[in-house]
């Protein structure tokens, strides 16, 4: 809440936060379920939302997709909101999605209701976990543990078993560290479930696949150019483009050397045993080019510039995840000190906001004010403003330097290209020679597979 007040008319007002996403409910009725990467990067944002309001001392009761709405904050997508913690309960028992006990506390909705919750006691904060188990659930299956009328619901939640997401749904590739973190989120125990959203965090960062650098995908793409305004209204959505050069002269070269790989062969391949995209593809794709590369010369390729080239990417590489960290860590600082400022603001408004409401009633009611209340209200208002421009400065610093970390970003991802496309070509030239090698062979075929799935999912070719 940025604001509130009372209008001339005398009606109340709140300023909020404007969520400018789509609802998870709705995404979810649309694609049926998330590809695993996607659903876990939703879950570990949703489990430290749940940390972060259970530390404040404050149980939601009624999570479910359709209070959470995934937005694009500074250029990532899938950025979790959650909504409704309390405001629709209050002025709107009767939400037709809800439900009610006798003494008229709203406890949530049937589908994502811990066992608890079903027998009355909502006051658990170990039932919001239950929900995100439910949640969980859903993401990875296209439905929550439990689906019919609301007795079978609320049956299921009492007293049966939810059926293992993986065994529901073969073909999505779920992990067995994936099943046992939502099976333990769903337990009819609450003693026995997670017992914190830091806990569940923890977990889903165990699992194979887990998109720690995924935020960071979309800024692996090139900028057609750089901006040449001011800076200081320059976005980093500015270095995002329309299309994706990195490694395309290098798979083209990959196809002259495998040839292309047939779907039988990606039909067995465990890359493709579950969803995944093109940024993670490609990322296998460079990394069997550079291991291709270490078998040649391990194997007895006396290349100079091949070993030189190799050694490059290598320094290349790092340098470019020491910048992506720091780009990370500038974001969560930034994002922190947002946060920090906001409350100080969200207080003083509320100081000026009591203080105006006295004034007010007091010369309605005639009552005697203390002499310097006019001033105390001027100088709270003098330091909301100060605070609101130190704000603003601050964000401002720091969408600086996310553009000067992009602008460095850009520069490693153009050398890193236009290495791996000499590396290809150097591999290209010795790989004939040890093709007999089984080493070698393997990770010729990687190659070959990781290039025909990019071709699938549309990543071709540029001039």
């Amino acid at each position: 809440m940025y604001d509130f007040g009372r209008l001339p008319d005398g009606r109340f007002f709140l300023t909020t936060e404007y969520a400018d996403g789509e609802n998870l409910d709705i995404l979810l009725h649309r694609t049926g379920q998330f590809p695993v990467r996607r659903a876990l990067r939703v879950l570990a944002q949703l489990a430290d939302a749940v940390d972060h309001a259970h530390a404040r001392g404050v149980i939601h009761r009624d999570l479910k997709p359709a209070n959470i709405i995934l937005v694009e904050r500074r250029g990532h997508l899938d950025t979790v909101k959650v909504l409704d913690f309390g405001i629709a309960k209050i002025i709107a028992p009767d939400y037709k999605e809800t439900m009610a006990t006798a003494d008229g506390l709203v406890l949530g909705t049937p589908a994502y209701m811990a066992p608890e919750q079903v027998s009355g006691q909502g006051r658990d904060p170990r039932i919001d976990i239950y929900a995100l188990g439910c949640i969980a659930h859903e993401l990875v299956t296209g439905d929550p543990p439990f689906t019919g009328k609301t007795v079978e619901i609320m049956n299921g939640h009492l007293a049966k078993p939810p059926q293992r997401p993986s065994a529901r749904r073969r073909e999505a590739g779920i992990p067995v560290e994936l099943d046992e973190v939502i099976l333990r989120c769903l337990e009819k125990d609450p003693d026995l479930r997670f017992q914190s959203g830091r806990d569940v965090l923890a977990a889903l960062r165990a699992v194979p696949g887990f998109p720690a650098a995924e935020r960071h995908s979309s800024g692996r793409r090139r900028p057609a150019e750089l901006p040449t305004r001011d800076h200081s209204q320059a976005r980093v959505d500015d270095f995002r483009p329309d299309t994706d050069t990195r490694g395309f002269n290098a798979m083209a070269v990959a196809e002259t050397m495998f040839g292309n790989a047939d779907d039988s062969s990606l039909g067995s391949a465990p890359e493709v045993q579950e969803v995944l995209t093109v940024e993670s593809v490609r990322l296998q794709f460079e990394d069997a080019l550079q291991r291709l590369a270490e078998a040649l010369i391990d194997n007895g390729c006396h290349d100079p510039m091949l070993t030189a080239t190799s050694a490059q990417i290598a320094a290349a590489r790092s340098s470019l995840d020491s910048i992506v960290a720091r780009m990370d860590d500038k974001e969560r600082s930034g994002s922190e000190a947002e946060q920090r400022g906001r409350e100080n603001e969200a207080r003083l408004r509320f100081a000026i906001g009591e203080l105006r409401f006295d004034i007010e009633e007091a010369r309605v009611t005639r009552a005697h004010l203390a002499p310097d209340i006019e001033a105390q209200l001027a100088q709270l208002e003098q330091r909301l403003a100060r605070l609101h421009a130190e704000i603003e400065r601050e964000q401002a610093a720091i969408t600086e330097r996310a553009i000067a970390l992009a602008a460095d970003k850009h520069e490693r991802e153009q050398e890193l290209s236009e290495l791996y496309t000499s590396l290809a070509s150097l591999v290209e030239l010795h790989a004939p020679r040890f093709a007999g090698l089984t080493s070698v062979r393997e990770l010729g075929q990687r190659l070959s597979r990781a290039r025909a799935i990019l071709s699938r999912q549309g990543y071709k070719q540029t001039p």
